[in-house]
Order: structure tokens, then sequence, then C-alpha cells
């Protein structure tokens, strides 16, 4: 355990991938509690702790499917999955439901493609396109509606654990809550230890391929390689899938299997392989949202490449 936990750190301060980022929090551990911890990143700023609270943008959407999956005790519609893993025709979703006060309010404001948030795009569905109103009508659709920020999380609670430590500044499921990587990493600890049993084992499942501008993939709107729908492959060439509220880092040349939820501004939260191990990487940058450059690379992206390196070090034992 000395070992991974050395490699781990060296990793963390020493890899130019993790040095060159803004400061970070990270930690490694199992179902029984944090195994090793530390901070990274370049110095300019002091690093946020385990108990700094911030904005975690899309690392929701792992809490909220888990939320449903198991309040349906995993007996999921089809079109339950396709909300969860972003394939249904939901797309018209504009912006995080900033001054909005309940979920349906949000829904019913002026969507992307016109009409309202909450419609049907007639040429969507089947395909995976990144949108956040797949979640937030089938919030409504569960009874979530009329929830505001605060009864959001009383509601989740119930199903979820009240030792669970996480708010939302808007009542938006996919991209709205704050946490800390302690509160997260208790929420990883639940469902890696089998207090979520169902979705524990529907880790990966259902998954539908994530990546755009491929002939192998019909995928609409990828944040893995593009920064804007249909846009051009700005980004990177990787190939994963996504599951239900959670990625699938299963890139053929560099991916390693893993199951992770990124957030926007560089939140980075994740259960390895074989399910043994969860890990954090805990920060909120941004100012890094242009990926025209190497650095200027989106925050969740470097977060990632981090991360990963991290976890890779952890189960290899050594330095990466």
């Amino acid at each position: 355990m000395q070992q991974r936990a050395d490699a781990a750190k060296a990793t963390a301060t020493g890899n130019t991938v993790c040095a060159e980022i803004t400061p970070f929090y990270w930690e490694i551990g199992d179902r029984t509690g944090v195994l090793a911890s530390g901070t990274g990143g370049n110095q300019s700023a002091p690093a946020p702790t385990a108990l700094t609270e911030m904005p975690i943008a899309s690392s929701g959407k792992w809490l909220f499917s888990t939320y449903v999956v198991e309040k349906q005790l995993g007996s999921l519609s089809s079109a339950d999955i396709a909300f969860l893993n972003l394939s249904s025709s939901y797309v018209n979703n504009s912006s995080m439901c900033e001054g909005y006060d309940t979920v349906s309010a949000c829904l019913a404001k002026r969507g992307t493609f016109g009409g309202s948030r909450g419609d049907s795009i007639g040429w969507a569905g089947t395909e995976f396109y990144y949108d956040g109103a797949h979640m937030q009508v089938l919030a409504s659709r569960i009874g979530l509606g009329d929830d505001d920020s605060a009864k959001l999380v009383a509601d989740m609670k119930i199903v979820l654990g009240n030792d669970l430590d996480f708010a939302y500044n808007t009542p938006y499921l996919a991209g709205g809550a704050r946490a800390t990587a302690a509160g997260y990493a208790r929420f990883l600890r639940k469902l890696r230890g089998g207090q979520y049993p169902a979705m524990s084992a529907l880790l990966g499942s259902n998954a539908v391929c994530a990546f755009a501008n491929s002939t192998e993939c019909l995928s609409n709107y990828s944040p893995i390689n593009q920064s804007r729908a249909f846009g051009r492959n700005d980004i990177g060439g990787e190939q994963w899938h996504y599951s239900l509220g959670h990625g699938v880092e299963d890139d053929p040349v560099v991916g390693d299997g893993a199951f992770s939820s990124s957030g926007k501004w560089g939140f980075y939260p994740w259960i390895d392989r074989s399910k043994t191990w969860y890990g954090v990487l805990a920060r909120y940058d941004t100012a890094h949202m242009d990926a025209s450059t190497a650095s200027q690379q989106y925050s969740y992206i470097t977060s990632g490449n981090c991360g990963r390196l991290i976890r890779a070090a952890w189960v290899k034992r050594k330095a990466q």
C-alpha cells in the first residue's frame, strides 16, 4: 500500500501533465475509507482541501443517475435508460437553469432549437447527445418537477442517504450541484461498498458510443471530441462510451476501462475497472475553457488526463 501511495503522490507532484494545471486536491481509497491523499498542480494559488466546497458541474450526473436507479430498484424502462445514457430526443437545453426556481420552471424556458427546453427534438434520439435536458425531463417525470434546489437535495437524500454532503446552486440535475471532495468520496465509497446495489451492478451497463466525427459512432455531440454541437473534432480523438450518468474510459489506445463523471471546471471522480478503488481529483478552474491550444485545454480534459495518471500509478505502484 505504501508503494501505491508513493507512486500516486510522485505522479501528482512530478508529472508535467499534473504539474501544469491549477492546484488540486486528490484522494484514492476503497470501501473502507481514504488510503492516500495529497495536492498537486502549479503554485498559482493554494490548493483546495478535502473540505473545500465547489461547483462540480457534470459530476452531479452520477449522483442523479444513482438516485434514479436506486429509487427504481434497478428496474429501468427503455426510456429511463435513454434519459440516463443521454440518447433520448430531449436535447433542447440551453443553460444551467440560472435564475429559475424549480426543475419544471427551467424546462419551460426557450430551448436551443426553439420551443421550450422540455420539448422533444424530432431529429434526435437513439444517438448520444451531451445535453442537460435528458435528465431535467426525467426528473420532472419522476416527481421532482416542483422541486427547488433545497428540495432536490432533500428528496435525493431519501434514497441516497442523509450522510451525503452535496447541494444545488440551481435546480439543474445535469450540472447544478456543488460538493466537497470528501462528500463526493463518501458517495463513491457507498457505491463501491454495495450500499447502492442496483447502481453498483449496473456500472458500465447500457453504454452507448460517445465519440463524434467517426464512421464508427453516430454520436451527435460529445465533449470528448467537440467543443460545440456538430462542430469539428477540436478536442481529441479518444473513443469512450457513456453509461448511466457516467462515462466508461474504454478508448482502445489509452483507456483503462474506469468509470468516471468529469465536471466542466475540473472536478474528476472515478471508480476503477475492477471496482476496487475510487478516486477524486478536485479543483475549480474557470479560466481554462478554450480547447484551441494545448495550454488552454478544457479544465475537465486536463483534470481527467492527470487523474488517469494518478490512478495508473496507484494500480501499477509505479510513478507515471
